[in-house]
């Protein structure tokens, strides 16, 4: 089986302060891209969650998905991630954008979102399993029943991972599974593939990256080529191509710094916040400018 993975593409409607680019747009070309990969000798289609910045996604947010959808020639797979709940709530997943989008795409298309603890779906002599996250309780196990298929893989959207930060991570190191393949989101920055303890652990970062991030990476996929001894399955992170041409808003904090200590140190004769603002058009640069904007909007 050859498969294609991506995860946590957080579709939105606008561009956030951080990004200088149309964002919606850029988010069309990376999916734009997966449906010419798809189209080349790709079996089925995994994705990890997150596909919406926000459970109640705008009505064109919702409509980039199903476009995408509908243009897949291959089986979609999917769970959904934390931001496509209303508070962790699987029960509510039927009224999220999320959920309404794939209640109309299976009518007539191959697609399948997960919802309930221990349910699966058989692709060939492969049984996709998933398992729900609990909040703010990582992930520990995942052990599935083998005698049905030949081979196991899972679909989760959880804090584990490679590395631990904050102790708020199960680390694969101390991850109990049976699964021959661990397909996993939520951490954006992700990781390259790696095989341990005779499992494959996959995590290809965001889709979409909502802010520069540290350390920079460019968004990825993965083509998973499940074919021969496991441990030899060629599993490859691929960059977007069109994601090289992405680019961030970057605040210098020393900006603000220098600017907020030079003025507290004047005799101001008006009102503070006037004042502020006179100084600022001269001496920040229209981006830092636009930003103090922002944050004062709401006192001024």
């Amino acid at each position: 089986m050859k498969a294609i993975f991506f995860t946590d593409v957080h579709l939105v409607s606008k561009t956030n302060v951080n990004r200088v680019d149309n964002l919606p747009e850029t988010q069309k070309l990376k999916l734009k891209e997966l449906i010419d990969v798809c189209s080349e000798d790709v079996d089925i289609a995994l994705s990890s969650g997150d596909m919406f910045d926000r459970h109640t996604p705008a009505i064109t947010t919702m409509n980039t998905f199903t476009n995408f959808a509908e243009c897949l020639n291959i089986p979609f797979i999917l769970c959904p991630g934390n931001h496509d709940l209303h508070g962790y709530n699987y029960k509510t997943l039927e009224t999220t954008g999320l959920g309404y989008t794939c209640k109309l795409l299976k009518t007539y298309k191959k697609i399948k979102l997960f919802k309930q603890n221990d349910e699966y779906m058989d692709y060939d002599n492969f049984r996709i399993h998933f398992k729900q996250t609990i909040d703010k309780e990582p992930m520990k196990e995942f052990i599935v029943d083998r005698t049905t298929n030949e081979f196991h893989l899972g679909l989760i959207h959880d804090m584990v991972y490679n590395i631990d930060f904050y102790n708020a991570v199960t680390t694969y190191d101390d991850f109990n599974t049976n699964l021959d393949v661990v397909f996993n989101g939520h951490i954006h920055n992700g990781h390259e593939p790696i095989y341990l303890d005779d499992t494959w652990f996959i995590n290809t970062g965001s889709v979409t990256r909502m802010h520069k991030p540290k350390p920079v990476f460019i968004p990825r996929y993965a083509m998973c080529n499940l074919k021969g001894e496991k441990k030899h399955w060629v599993v490859e992170n691929k960059e977007f191509k069109c994601a090289i041409e992405d680019t961030f808003n970057v605040i210098e904090k020393r900006n603000f710094n220098d600017f907020i200590s030079n003025i507290e140190s004047k005799n101001i004769q008006t009102n503070a916040l006037d004042y502020m603002f006179k100084k600022a058009k001269i001496s920040l640069t229209e981006t830092s400018f636009n930003k103090l904007n922002e944050l004062y909007d709401e006192v001024r």
